[in-house]
């Protein structure tokens, strides 16, 4: 993905309030969706700079944000920070879950493929675009995208599950007092 190498200023906080944690993370989810809706809705032909760009920026943005809102959770000692860290876990946790079982996401990133191919688009892409693009299409395979709509969305809810049972766990063990004496 070429330009994407110039360095970035280290944009990680760990002073931020519960409050900001959720407005923060809310935000993030709005501007997401946005993003991915123009990619979703574009209109005229799908290119490297139209559909792949964007995702790669907001996968960028989405980890760079969103790991940082979701630390508090493991590190923090204010359990204030920790809820609202978890609070936002669930929020883009169930976010992605919601993103990456959607059907018209893969429609377009699979429209993308198929066209980049027949016009020879996709020859012209360095090695590491090629795999981010297939990267895509094989984590929406993963999640049962080839299988009807009541098969994708009994994934949906394991994925859910899955997720939140994950979620309780760590919060268990974090939250755990227990102490070993010997």
């Amino acid at each position: 993905m070429e330009g994407q190498n110039a360095p970035q200023p280290n944009s990680l906080r760990w002073d931020h309030s519960a409050e900001e944690i959720v407005s923060l993370t809310d935000e993030l989810i709005k501007d997401q969706t946005a993003i991915i809706e123009s990619v979703i809705n574009l209109e005229g032909a799908r290119s490297f700079k139209n559909t792949i760009e964007p995702i790669a920026k907001f996968e960028y943005d989405c980890g760079k944000i969103g790991n940082n809102m979701q630390f508090y959770k493991h590190m923090s000692t204010s359990k204030e920070l920790r809820d609202a860290s978890l609070a936002a876990s669930k929020k883009l946790d169930d976010f992605g879950i919601e993103l990456w079982m959607r059907y018209d996401f893969f429609q377009a990133m699979k429209q993308y493929k198929d066209a980049s191919v027949e016009s020879k688009e996709w020859d012209t892409l360095d090695a590491e675009s090629q795999r981010f693009v297939d990267r895509i299409l094989r984590d929406f395979d993963r999640n049962g995208m080839q299988f009807p709509e009541e098969k994708r969305q009994q994934i949906k809810t394991l994925l859910t599950q899955i997720s939140d049972l994950e979620r309780d766990c760590s919060n268990n063990i974090n939250n755990d007092k227990t102490k070993c004496e010997f």
